[in-house]
Order: structure tokens, then C-alpha cells, then sequence
């Protein structure tokens, strides 16, 4: 194991400048360190005074090594040990990144911009709110009012509620009840009428796949489909890879004429499709939607598609 006092060195000397860019970008929930160290392959976020490690040494750590990283952590932080969540951040199947791993978490709220967001940040993997999506949500609090505007995959919501907020009429489809459930919450944590817009529990490509001809279109979409997912709900297998160019020629057809299509997605090693280029106007968008807090310039890849005049 590799000695930890050069970690706990960069926390304390990244914390200070970083707290003081997030107080004034009005951010709560941010990324401290990213495996800045290659020999020292954690993730730390911090979700106001609570941090979130994310352990992503080879192997699976013992219950005194979580102990010593804890307490590394929290020394470097100058915070309680119990505010310190360990996760393991290994590859997992399918939408086994959503699976609950313990029962009796606090939601706790926290502030981005003029949203507030719910995170849960010890009963999944994942806490409730993609950060590396920030820049993306920032770009939708500032949408023109009386739009209209798809979330597929839209987990709990975090889009469509900066969308509403720009006075954005909202459909939010996901296959989970539950984040269905935390997404209308996260529009009450923001004064929002849920009742007001769409909560769609659907396999988002059969959503698209069954349009009805009646149905008004889009003015924005946005696509966020995970990697790889062979939920037990779902028909099929799903591999970004293989699938994208089929999901979003489907999402370009509920797309409206001068509308947007944002497409974006955290596979490592991507190609997109040269056909689609040749069919629609497609600009990447990714160096301007990384956040300035991470380190890692390939936490996902993101485009914009509109229609051919």
C-alpha cells in the first residue's frame, strides 16, 4: 500500500483556493481531488461538510484500510471521521452503479447556482447529482422560458429542474420508479409544481421508438443514456457503442425544426458515428462542458445535434 501523507498533503493544499472558487461559483458539491497522483487513485468530492471517497486501488480494500482513509481524509479536512464516506469506484455491470447499498441515508441538500439539489451520499455508488454535468446545467438554467424539453435517462432529474427553472415545460423519462420519485422531489426542494410537468416511467428507447403522431415535439433533448446497462426491466442489452447512432436518430424525430438534441456520454473511448454528421449538424461540445474542478478531461464526452435547414 502506497503511503498516504502525499494525499492528505495535496487535499490540504487544494482545499483552501478550491472551497474559495466554489463560494463564489455558488457551489456546494464539487470535485476536490482527481487521482491527481496516478499512484494515489482516489476521488474526493466534497458535498458541503461532507466528503465522498471514491477508492479505486486494485483489489477490494479491508475494513482498516477504509479505516486509515477514512482517517486520512478527515485529519486532511479537518472534519469528523462520520462526515467521510468510502466508496469503492469499480466498473460494474449493468445499472448496477444505481443498486442501494445500504438503507438509512439522509438526504442532505446542496446548492449549485440557484438550484438546490437532494444527494444521498451512503445508499448508492452514485450520490444523486453527475457533477461533471454542471457546465451542461448551468446551460439550461438559461434557456429561454416556454420551451419544451425531453430528459431521457434523466435519472433524479437534475436537468430538467434547472430547466424548469428557466421557466422550461419538462418530461423526465426514467425506467426507475425511485428516481422518478427523487426527481419530483427535487423539484419541491426548488418551489417547483411537479404537477406542472412530465414523469415518464418508461425504457427510454421504447419511449422513442413509440411516438405518436400527435405528439408536439421538442425544442431541447438531452440524452445522457449509461454506458452499458442489461437491467432485468429493460428488453435487451444496451451498448452505447453499438446503439447511440439508433437512439439518437430516434430522439431526433421527436427533435422540433431549429431545436437541439444534447448528447452526452461517459464511455472512455468513444467514436461517434460519421454517419449522423452527414445527416445532422453536429458540433462537440465536450471541452467546453469539463468542469474547471476536474482534473480528468475525459469524464465524458458531449454534442449537440440539430436538424439540416
Amino acid at each position: 500500500m502506497h503511503d498516504l501523507s502525499a494525499f492528505a498533503n495535496r487535499l490540504r493544499k487544494s482545499l483552501k483556493p478550491r472551497r474559495s472558487w466554489a463560494k463564489q461559483a455558488n457551489v456546494e458539491a464539487f470535485r476536490l481531488y482527481d487521482a491527481d497522483i496516478p499512484e494515489l487513485p482516489f476521488i474526493v468530492d466534497l458535498y458541503g461538510p461532507h466528503a465522498v471517497v471514491y477508492d479505486r486501488r486494485d483489489g477490494e480494500a479491508s475494513a482498516a484500510a477504509e479505516d486509515e482513509l477514512r482517517t486520512v481524509v478527515s485529519g486532511a479536512l479537518s472534519i469528523p471521521a462520520e462526515l467521510v464516506h468510502i466508496k469503492g469506484r469499480r466498473r460494474m455491470p449493468g445499472a448496477a452503479q444505481y443498486t442501494k447499498l445500504s438503507d438509512g441515508g439522509r438526504p442532505l441538500v446542496v446548492a449549485e447556482e440557484s438550484s438546490r439539489y437532494l444527494v444521498n451520499l451512503t445508499d448508492y455508488l452514485d450520490t444523486g447529482l453527475f457533477l461533471d454535468h454542471r457546465p451542461l446545467r448551468s446551460r439550461f438554467r438559461k434557456l429561454p422560458s416556454g420551451l419544451r424539453l425531453l430528459n431521457l435517462f434523466c435519472y433524479t432529474g437534475s436537468v430538467s429542474v434547472a430547466a424548469a427553472q428557466a421557466g422550461v415545460i419538462t418530461d423526465s423519462v426514467d425506467l426507475s420508479a425511485t428516481y422518478l420519485e427523487w426527481a419530483q422531489d427535487n423539484f419541491r426542494t426548488n418551489g417547483l409544481d411537479p404537477a406542472k410537468h412530465g414523469f415518464i416511467r418508461a425504457d427510454a428507447r421504447e419511449f422513442l421508438e413509440q411516438r405518436p403522431a400527435e405528439h408536439p415535439l421538442y425544442d431541447i433533448v438531452f440524452l445522457d443514456p449509461p454506458t452499458f446497462s442489461n437491467s432485468k426491466r429493460m428488453v435487451g442489452v444496451l451498448d452505447i457503442q453499438r446503439d447511440h447512432r439508433r437512439l439518437i436518430d430516434l430522439a431526433m424525430a421527436w427533435t422540433a425544426p431549429g431545436g437541439i438534441l444534447y448528447f452526452s456520454t461517459n464511455k472512455k473511448v468513444f467514436m461517434l458515428d460519421e454517419n449522423l454528421s452527414r445527416k445532422f449538424e453536429v458540433a462537440d461540445i465536450t471541452a467546453a462542458t469539463i468542469p474547471e474542478d476536474f482534473r480528468d478531461a475525459r469524464i465524458h464526452r458531449a454534442f449537440t445535434l440539430k436538424h439540416r435547414p
